[in-house]
């Protein structure tokens, strides 16, 4: 299994927009292959992140998001790092 960790920068004052966006951003991600789960952090100080796992290294690469994308209002992609995941519990 392998994880995406992205991360955002998040306009707070469209907090509400932001938020509100992520289940259209659920849908994007469940029709993907390879998709396992996928968390939202808190945002602080206008920095989020979400954590995406997928069944493999090539599934979570095809759906890492490009720098400067923005998939919800408010939002848009600082980076993304794909980790191969070690452990679980």
């Amino acid at each position: 299994m392998h994880a995406n960790i992205t991360y955002t920068s998040i306009d707070m004052a469209r907090l509400d927009e932001a938020v509100g966006g992520i289940e259209a951003v659920k849908q994007r991600l469940t029709a993907l292959r390879g998709f396992v789960n996928a968390y939202w952090l808190q945002p602080v100080d206008g920095q989020g992140m979400m954590v995406s796992l997928w069944d493999d290294e090539e599934a979570a690469a095809q759906a890492a998001p490009p720098v400067g994308f923005s998939p919800a209002p408010g939002v848009t992609v600082e980076r993304v790092e794909t980790r191969a995941v070690i452990a679980e519990a």
